[in-house]
């Protein structure tokens, strides 16, 4: 699971693969076809949120990039700015996730005996727990509450729904730790299952 102890970001893209706008077939920037508004109203739960109810206090729960976009959201889309809307997975989807695998108890033996400059020790256990999370499916009721936003997001968008699936950790870029480059980023995903597939 792509989720790395942090937020997971779902966005509208537009065909170049940039998210940061939308656009029609022809490529002519266009207002979002999302109503931030509509989606307020459509509650989700502590598993997967929408970005236009966060802001930057949600940090520790949605990560930087999503706490980020939720704040534009607020601020920015009354004055006409074209701010992507989209869903956000939380931390403690991941927590759950972890519980739902038993995997802090097969991580936990594989990090303690480390020490911080084993380099070669360090990248041999990340390998192992990184295979041990890839290999794990979603819980059920992740899964099911990603499924429902996707719709909700089907629903209200014209066409083809394309959109950019980011990680957004909660201690990203702050002044002890930066993983800028770790996390992996996949646009222009079309469909639920290719949406479900990048979220594993």
């Amino acid at each position: 699971m792509g989720l790395n102890g942090n937020g997971l970001l779902v966005l509208h893209t537009i065909g170049s693969g940039q998210y940061h706008s939308f656009a029609d077939r022809s490529g002519q920037f266009a207002p979002s076809p999302l109503s931030h508004e509509s989606l307020q109203e459509i509650p989700l739960n502590d598993l997967v949120l929408w970005l236009d109810a966060l802001r930057m206090t949600d940090l520790g729960k949605v990560g930087g990039k999503n706490a980020s976009l939720g704040e534009m959201i607020g601020n920015l889309s009354r004055l006409g700015v074209s701010v992507p809307g989209g869903f956000a997975t939380t931390a403690q989807a991941f927590r759950d996730f972890l519980t739902h695998h038993d995997l802090e108890r097969r991580i936990a033996p594989v990090l303690a005996p480390l020490a911080l400059h084993a380099e070669d020790r360090l990248s041999q256990a990340g390998k192992q727990i990184r295979q041990w999370v890839m290999e794990a499916t979603l819980q059920p009721d992740l899964e099911q509450d990603i499924r429902k936003a996707w719709q909700t997001l089907a629903a209200q968008t014209p066409g083809e729904l394309s959109v950019a699936v980011r990680s957004s950790a909660t201690a990203e870029d702050v002044p002890d730790a930066s993983f800028a480059g770790q996390q992996e980023t996949y646009l222009n995903v079309v469909g639920i299952d290719a949406v479900l597939a990048q979220v594993s």
